[in-house]
């Protein structure tokens, strides 16, 4: 079968379909045909490598039916859709002042808590370098009370530094830990939002 003979087979056998989607598949097949003729195939080998013809109407029938399928699932969302606009829009107004109100109000105790969250991290991160330093110059007060004051208090001073330090190391982990949990939630919540608005979109 040449490539004339398949188009003219394929176009037959599709003829109960719309003229564009019959079209859009002629032209398809007639460019995969030509393709494989400039890769060096005959005409009748291009045409036999595109497969079985009875296999292709079938694909492009199921490619069809599936089409209109979903293009009728969402004619009939939308037409189910927009005999609710009315009635929702009236009771979206009605209802203003109260979800208005709640609305405003959970999000603010979101806001809030996640400040509150974000402040308790900036907490230990300020306890952690506070500590950090401290630890140091403890230590190194602690070196000159040895050679200048009192041995005793040096010794004190030395042991409280590294103390100090230790607990740091202690605050450092707990605040970077804290830290990417906030982090982690703020992004799923914005995540969150994004989607909601999304499909409320769609």
């Amino acid at each position: 079968m040449n490539k004339k003979e398949f188009l003219a087979t394929l176009r037959r056998r599709l003829k109960k379909f719309p003229r564009q989607e019959v079209e859009e598949r002629i032209s398809f097949y007639s460019e995969i045909i030509d393709d494989n003729i400039e890769e060096g195939l005959s005409e009748e080998e291009a045409v036999s490598k595109i497969g079985s013809i009875n296999e292709i109407v079938e694909n492009i029938e199921s490619e069809i039916q599936l089409t209109k399928s979903d293009s009728n699932s969402v004619k009939a969302k939308r037409s189910s859709g927009s005999g609710l606009e009315a009635w929702k829009i009236v009771l979206l107004i009605l209802g203003a002042p109260i979800w208005f109100s709640l609305l405003v109000g959970i999000l603010a105790c979101v806001f809030s808590v996640f400040v509150s969250l974000w402040a308790v991290a900036v907490t230990f991160w300020g306890i952690a370098i506070g500590f950090i330093v401290g630890g140091p110059v403890s230590v190194l007060l602690g070196a000159i009370f040895i050679f200048i004051k009192s041995g005793a208090e040096g010794l004190a001073m030395i042991g409280a530094g590294l103390v100090l330090t230790g607990v740091a190391i202690i605050f450092i982990f707990v605040s970077r830990l804290f830290t990417k949990l906030l982090i982690s939630l703020t992004k799923n919540l914005f995540v969150a939002i994004k989607k909601a608005f999304a499909k409320k979109g769609e």
